[in-house]
Parts: C-alpha cells; sequence; structure tokens
C-alpha cells in the first residue's frame, strides 16, 4: 500500500494504490475518485470493535454510523478520498504504544489493523462542544 497527501492544505486529498486485497476504511461521503478495480461496501460501525454500539456512539461522537470499505481487486488499484471541510490532512501512525483521541470531524480514513473505539468524554467534552464521546484509535 502506498500513499500520498496532496493538493494541501487548504483542499487536500488522500490518495492510495493499493495491491490486491488491501482494504481502506473511510468516512462514507470522502471518496473523490477511484479505478474500477475497486470493491465498494459498507459497514455498520465498520472500524469499531463492537457493531452496532460502536455505530450508535459514532454518530452520538459527530461521526457517520456507516463506514465505506473499499477493497482493491487486483494490483496498482488507485483510491482518492477527501476530507468533508476545508483543513489539511495529517498522517498518524497508530501502533501498540501510540494511540489517539480524535474528535468529531476529524476523522477521515483508516487501513486494516487500526480499530475505533468511542469513549465517554464527560460534562466536558460537551461543554467544550467536541461531543459526549471521543473516538480512541487502537491496533496497529
Amino acid at each position: 500500500m502506498q500513499y500520498s497527501i496532496n493538493h494541501g492544505p487548504s483542499y487536500p486529498s488522500l490518495d492510495f494504490v493499493l495491491d490486491e486485497g488491501e482494504t481502506v476504511m473511510a468516512e462514507p461521503e470522502a471518496m473523490l475518485a477511484m479505478s474500477t478495480s475497486i470493491e465498494i461496501s459498507s459497514g455498520l460501525g465498520a472500524q469499531t470493535t463492537s457493531k452496532i454500539w460502536g455505530g450508535l456512539r459514532s454518530v452520538a461522537a459527530g461521526e457517520s454510523m456507516f463506514t465505506a470499505i473499499f477493497k482493491a481487486k487486483r494490483a496498482e488499484s488507485f483510491l482518492s478520498l477527501a476530507p468533508r471541510l476545508p483543513g489539511d490532512i495529517l498522517h498518524l501512525t497508530v501502533d501498540g504504544e501510540t494511540q489517539y483521541y480524535l474528535t468529531k470531524g476529524s476523522y477521515l480514513a483508516t487501513t486494516e489493523g487500526v480499530k475505533i473505539d468511542f469513549t465517554y468524554a464527560g460534562v466536558r467534552g460537551w461543554m467544550a462542544k467536541k461531543g459526549l464521546f471521543l473516538m480512541k484509535t487502537t491496533g496497529t
């Protein structure tokens, strides 16, 4: 899997070149362009570790209940994603030791092995208009 972030910082795109069988999960409205060798499906809370509860909590966190799943049917498959709002795209490396908390609107895509869980942000998160739940990355 190869990726590049292009056209930033105002209106960036996240471009992938995928090998056969590689998968990217993304926000449903994020797809900008793709090759015909990409298979699209959707899942309920597909990037979360618990499907239905994760889907409901993703709505409470300000994200979509569904996730778009892009899978390459052959090598050299192209996929381009873009965020809903203007702003830069950052690549964050998630490993067994480094995890991130994301606020609403900040999730664009993950690769296989990275899961998104939701954690209660408490009254502080609600008062700061960040939502009742924050997204927490796990996996690698």
